[in-house]
């Protein structure tokens, strides 16, 4: 992806261990570039799941402030074959060089890892 001098993409890789037990939260954090005040999309691209264990996705933009509760992965995976400026699920709050944070809730005991690569998209 690109970048203009009004756009970023800052990407984040999150890993999951095979054997994760049900129902524990793994929260992600990362710092989002605060030369760029406004994130206005998150996307979410799943590397690998090869033991197609369910999970619920969630969002934090601070420490303090949930603005996605926890929800059903399909809501927040990208599908193949979607173009780019299609692929971003709409958010629209300030960086302000706070701890994001990126919360998933398994649903069963990992069978294999899950491998997600999350795209922020940052403007100015």
């Amino acid at each position: 992806m690109s970048e203009n001098n009004n756009i970023k993409y800052q990407k984040q890789t999150i890993t999951i261990a095979n054997g994760a037990v049900a129902g524990i939260q793994t929260e992600s954090e990362i710092t989002l570039d605060v030369q760029y005040p406004r994130c206005t999309g998150i996307s979410i691209i799943e590397k690998s799941n090869t033991g197609a264990t369910t999970y619920d996705i969630g969002f934090k933009p601070n420490p303090n402030e949930v603005i996605a509760d926890y929800q059903d992965r399909s809501l927040w995976l990208i599908p193949t074959g979607v173009k780019r400026d299609d692929c971003f699920r709409s958010f629209d709050f300030a960086v302000k060089g706070d701890k994001a944070s990126l919360l998933i809730s398994t649903d069963a005991i990992t069978t294999a890892v899950i491998k997600l690569q999350v795209i922020y998209r940052l403007e100015k």
